[in-house]
């Protein structure tokens, strides 16, 4: 290790117990006085009134944030878990509605450029809510009654889903390729060997899709912030299988540390996760992966979506005035890429951290 490289670690071992220790007092002061388990999406600008049924959203983030830390006391937890439930229909499907009712006039208008009803239904929306929400709930060990599945898991069905995913925006197709995949390694209805048969289906039509730097449509004209989204969901959906392992590319490791810039906190958590996993692997350019990790993890600060403005847009949604103060959803995004970043390095172990279900 370079001596610059020593010198970030030890700042950022000491930077992380910090950042242990006083982020839960900020997950505690978003949270609401009326209804606990419900918290305020940025610090002082969220648009919908508190006393709306809204904020699932928040509640996953609080929950991953405080199970990272492993600081989810049961009483805690119980109160998340329960305020999720809320949001969960008879079909196990769960989601915002308030959200829903906000983002119509933007759903109608991308269904309409796209000539697709999943968005006037939110049917896309609500996949990825609840994908979000069991994830939540399985780290809050409160499993949801009903299982939800919108898909047949039959050969014909999987071929026909994976085709019909815009590949030409790799994020996207990458994004809902995810949330099957999650649903499937979640589900227990489905037992190992017919998980394994679904599982090639799955892969045997995301092969159709591998390219150089990523997954996409061949031909397609992709920007590196997109192509970098769409592969980190994708690796992401493979280690649910300890799959990611068996697609990672040196080109991909090119992508993230030669055309890739950062300007918010999903893409910024997308590189990192990108390195991670290609870091797991393979030693092709690890030291400037692990100094690339010392040096993008020094620079984090502050914990609001965007740099100098709290996130605005939630699921098509606008939610807040996008104020420069920190919120949940960056807060949660940067707390998940220290983590990484600390596996990356070896230091989770002795900061007690915890990696979620995601």
């Amino acid at each position: 290790m370079t001596k610059s490289s020593s010198i970030y670690k030890g700042e950022l071992l000491e930077f992380l117990f910090l950042l242990k220790e006083r982020t839960p007092d900020f997950v505690k002061d978003m949270e609401s006085q009326q209804v606990m388990g419900k918290y305020r999406f940025s610090y002082s600008g969220d648009l919908i009134p508190t006393s709306r049924h809204w904020g699932l959203g928040q509640s996953t983030f609080a929950a991953r944030i405080l199970y990272i830390f492993d600081m989810l006391t049961p009483q805690k937890a119980s109160h998340i878990s329960n305020y999720i439930h809320s949001f969960e229909d008879r079909k196990g499907a769960i989601y915002d509605p308030e959200i829903a009712r906000k983002s119509l006039l933007r759903r109608i208008a991308i269904g309409v450029y796209k000539r697709d009803t999943s968005y006037l239904f939110n049917r896309i929306n609500k996949r990825a809510e609840t994908r979000q929400g069991i994830a939540a709930l399985i780290n809050l060990s409160s499993f949801p009654e009903n299982f939800y599945s919108d898909l047949k898991m039959d050969s014909v069905n999987i071929k026909n889903y994976v085709n019909s995913l815009d590949w030409s925006v790799p994020w996207r197709a990458g994004s809902h390729f995810n949330h099957q995949m999650f649903f499937l390694r979640f589900d227990s209805s489905v037992d190992e060997v017919q998980k394994n048969i679904i599982l090639e289906l799955f892969l045997d039509g995301l092969r159709q899709y591998e390219q150089v730097e990523g997954f996409y449509e061949e031909g397609a004209l992709v920007r590196p912030q997109i192509m970098v989204g769409g592969l980190m969901k994708v690796l992401m959906a493979l280690s649910l299988f300890d799959k990611a392992g068996e697609f990672v590319k040196e080109s991909f490791v090119d992508l993230c540390l030669d055309k890739m810039i950062s300007c918010d906190a999903c893409e910024n958590f997308n590189t990192i996760y990108i390195l991670y996993q290609c870091s797991k692997v393979m030693d092709y350019r690890k030291d400037e992966i692990e100094l690339f990790l010392l040096e993008t993890a020094i620079k984090w600060k502050g914990f609001s979506f965007y740099k100098n403005k709290s996130g605005y847009s939630y699921y098509d949604a606008t939610i807040s005035k996008g104020l420069n103060e920190p919120d949940l959803h960056g807060t949660a995004m940067f707390v998940w890429g220290f983590l990484i970043i600390a596996k990356a390095l070896g230091l989770d172990d002795e900061l007690g951290l915890r990696e979620p279900v995601l």
